[in-house]
């Protein structure tokens, strides 16, 4: 047993219904203080499995926490068993100690304490990993950069709400819940087999990397050592506050959950496929950003950008067509020049298309005025976005760029190349609209004739 304190040694099974059957899951959250977040969340899991027929035990695991959680989880016992860590080592060696404590459970669930959990949500988990899926996810508001899970793919309209009834709401209007799997998952919630762990052990007994990946990454380690593809459950969504226990301190050169400096919107059209995007995203050298994938299902880039953009909660924000090659370096490159002109609103570059290069001119208000030299796919403070116009069907990134400038906001050119364009009929391809209409529309807008 690894080395910690144990506030319950009684049975933690929660019996909200008397008719079980043989399989023996255990759940456990994950904590790190936020005692506020992590009570919403226990109450959350305790409703979510009261009328399971599985045999639940339910852990919470607590990171040497400094505020009132040691003192407020003893109202939870024995409902729910609690493990405290002598001192803090970090989210993936928590993840360890689930595995570690839970042996005789067939399942294993290892959740963050900021999650609202539906009714049900564990049954339609196992239900769907059946017999031949080893560990899965569902879907979520926060998914990070698994765009697999965002559940703007799967609910039209989709409104963020951490009230029950819109949890249950939202999750009865899922648009198809054909789960599938993926090339990679968000660990704020996950689902394993047991045998699946112990078959993938390392030295110590410890399935997840501690040493290397103490904090982040652990995930993507996980699969990349597995080579197993986890199951997506479309039709469990869970609500995500997403980042809330944060500790600034540095550990292994790795932020305990802290929030992304970057949010990539990708809006695309229904079937249309963008993996060409996410494979470039994924060769980038910067890594700390995460991916917003909107399925355009309104035939409007501008209202599936700006529906992307309400749910931002980054410094910056990339709005990324879905036949983009972005460059290794491309957001590096934009976040050293942002960094280093901090009067800036944006930064651009150049791009690629059929072996010619757009965008090379430095900023220059009045030739903006003239015509459009700059790409929608620019990185913005988040802050300082307007949104798209919705009524503009053409040249919508002229008309933030000069709305922009009309709020004496500027941008600047990085002076790089920052990615190639492939272009296919998608969601910023095929308009009906002739470009000289388009450049009256925006020029008549501004008073630029």
């Amino acid at each position: 047993m690894p080395e910690g304190i144990y506030s319950s040694v009684i049975q933690g099974n929660y019996d909200g219904n008397p008719e079980r059957v043989e399989v023996k899951i255990a759940i456990a959250l994950t904590c790190y203080n936020q005692w506020e977040y992590t009570r919403r969340g226990l109450d959350s899991l305790i409703q979510s499995v009261q009328d399971t027929k599985h045999n639940i035990e339910m852990w919470l695991l607590d990171d040497a926490s400094t505020d009132e959680t040691q003192r407020e989880v003893k109202k939870y016992l024995p409902k729910i068993r609690y493990y405290r860590t002598p001192k803090q080592s970090g989210l993936t060696t928590l993840w360890n100690v689930a595995y570690q404590l839970t042996g005789g459970n067939e399942y294993i669930a290892i959740c963050n304490n900021d999650l609202l959990f539906p009714a049900g949500w564990i049954d339609k988990v196992i239900s769907a990993m059946g017999d031949h899926h080893d560990w899965a996810g569902p879907i979520t508001n926060a998914p990070g950069h698994c765009i697999y899970q965002n559940i703007r793919n799967y609910v039209s309209k989709f409104t963020v709400s951490e009230t029950p009834v819109d949890i249950a709401k939202a999750n009865d209007q899922i648009l198809h819940n054909q789960s599938f799997c993926a090339p990679y998952v968000n660990g704020f919630c996950m689902v394993f087999r047991r045998e699946f762990l112990v078959t993938n052990r390392l030295p110590g007994n410890k399935p997840f990397d501690e040493k290397n990946f103490p904090l982040m990454g652990n995930e993507d380690e996980f699969l990349r050592r597995t080579q197993e593809s986890p199951l997506i459950v479309s039709n469990v969504y869970i609500f995500h506050y997403k980042a809330v226990s944060v500790n600034k301190t540095e550990y292994n050169n790795q932020f305990y959950r802290a929030k992304p400096r970057v949010t990539v919107v990708i809006p695309s059209r229904p079937g249309e496929s963008i993996t060409n995007t996410i494979d470039s995203l994924d060769r980038q050298t910067f890594k700390d950003f995460q991916v917003m994938h909107i399925i355009d299902r309104d035939r409007s880039a501008n209202i599936a950008r700006n529906r992307g953009f309400k749910s931002v909660d980054t410094e910056l924000t990339l709005f990324s067509d879905s036949d983009i090659e972005w460059s290794p370096l491309a957001l590096a490159t934009m976040i050293e020049t942002l960094d280093n002109h901090p009067d800036a609103a944006y930064v651009y570059g150049a791009y690629l298309k059929d072996g010619k290069t757009y965008c090379t001119e430095k900023f220059d208000a009045d030739l903006l005025k003239k015509k459009n030299y700059i790409s929608t796919m620019s990185l913005i403070r988040t802050d300082a976005f307007p949104g798209f116009d919705e009524s503009v069907q053409r040249l919508q990134d002229w008309d933030v760029w000069l709305t922009m400038l009309e709020q004496n906001k500027t941008g600047i050119q990085c002076e790089s190349i920052i990615f190639t364009t492939h272009p296919h009929p998608g969601i910023s391809q095929g308009e009906s609209m002739s470009w000289a209409k388009a450049e009256s529309i925006v020029k008549t807008k501004h008073g630029l004739f």
